[in-house]
């Protein structure tokens, strides 16, 4: 016997918000412990060479599963189909290119910054302007990101804050961030970074499994129940193109392994945000573990993501009367329409108990940190 799921409520309630807090109390309390340990150089920017390789191999996962990735992954796949999670197909050779040749030669060296190199290789100018590069990019990303963080908000507090308000807490949250993720960083250094990004880790992974839960037991159905389902939207859901020449077909799974892999070989062996967290172990026998546990979190998580997909898909289809109703229509959203990318902060928000969406919501926050 299953029990039939509630109609959703009214977005985020008290518990939530007080979950919130809690979170970011404990965070700093994170900082705070580790601010009398800050002595040296070394020991700010890397933890002193001397961090557990299992907490920077999920500080890794962590920190390029970012608030745009967890959230985009489910909308990818109700929009779209389970093509871009084909790219996890890229991750034996990301493994035998980053553990064979990259992470020893960057560790042989002994940095503090991936632009070092530069350098060592040619001259102070090309260092510095790599730099310089960086973070413009950087800024650019971190915008989006906490904008991302900032519009699942908005779906999160849809009919509990008034839609006039939304865009002043919108405001809040980025300012927030900002302020906050700045604090506790130049508090605790590289030791409150990596083990606040472990936190965010195992409470996004119990994200995805609270959601599939919720889903299962409220509708009796599983993982092939919500395969069906979307096989019957459109052909490509579950049956991707394997290559095509059509520039005008965007999705394939060749193409999508392609686009895992050379992302993954960009961010690991030349993105300081990765190669610091290398430098902070101990040797190259715990960067490479670190890096090999970031690789099967990655895995897993994105397969769960996907199944969130299939499960929210298959939810939604349902239930389309859960879903918000149109301001400009008056009609219930379509699940695989624009809305698609909303979905899974809007059932964070609307279907999950209060105080479980607000740990969640937490964790994105701490995503965008």
């Amino acid at each position: 016997m299953f029990a039939a799921p509630a109609p959703p409520h009214d977005g985020l309630a008290t518990a939530d918000y007080v979950a919130v807090a809690l979170y970011l109390l404990g965070t700093i309390g994170i900082a705070l412990f580790f601010a009398k340990r800050q002595g040296s150089t070394e020991e700010f920017f890397l933890g002193g060479r001397s961090m557990p390789w299992f907490a920077v191999g999920l500080s890794i996962m962590a920190t390029l599963m970012s608030t745009i990735s967890y959230l985009a992954q489910p909308g990818e796949l109700i929009q779209n189909g389970i093509t871009m999670l084909a790219g996890i197909l890229a991750v034996p050779l990301n493994v035998l290119v980053i553990v064979m040749l990259f992470v020893p030669f960057f560790m042989r060296l002994r940095l503090t910054s991936a632009y070092e190199y530069l350098e060592l290789r040619f001259i102070y100018a090309a260092r510095a302007m790599r730099a310089a590069l960086v973070i413009f990019m950087r800024l650019g990303w971190m915008g989006f990101v906490v904008y991302t963080a900032s519009r699942a908000l908005t779906e999160m507090t849809r009919g509990s804050v008034p839609a006039e308000y939304q865009r002043t807490l919108i405001y809040w949250m980025i300012c927030g961030v900002g302020v906050f993720a700045t604090t506790y960083t130049a508090v605790g250094g590289m030791r409150a970074v990596i083990w606040t990004d472990v936190v965010q880790f195992l409470v996004l992974l119990g994200g995805t499994l609270i959601t599939l839960g919720y889903v299962a037991f409220s509708t009796g159905t599983g993982p092939a129940d919500w395969w069906e389902t979307a096989s019957s939207v459109t052909a490509q859901h579950t049956r991707p193109p394997i290559f095509t020449w059509d520039l005008t077909v965007q999705r394939t799974i060749v193409w999508a392994v392609c686009m895992v892999f050379f992302w993954t070989i960009c961010t690991h062996v030349s993105d300081q945000v990765v190669l610091q967290r290398y430098f902070s172990t101990d040797s190259l026998k715990s960067a490479r573990n670190s890096y090999l546990l970031a690789a099967g979190a990655d895995f897993v998580v994105l397969v769960l993501l996907a199944l969130c997909g299939l499960a929210l898909l298959a939810f939604y289809l349902e239930h389309p009367t859960f879903l918000p109703v149109d301001q400009v229509t008056g009609e219930h959203v379509a699940v695989n329409s624009k809305f698609s990318d909303k979905v899974f902060p809007y059932f964070i928000g609307h279907q999950l108990t209060p105080g479980v969406g607000g740990v969640i919501l937490a964790a994105l926050i701490a995503a965008a940190m």
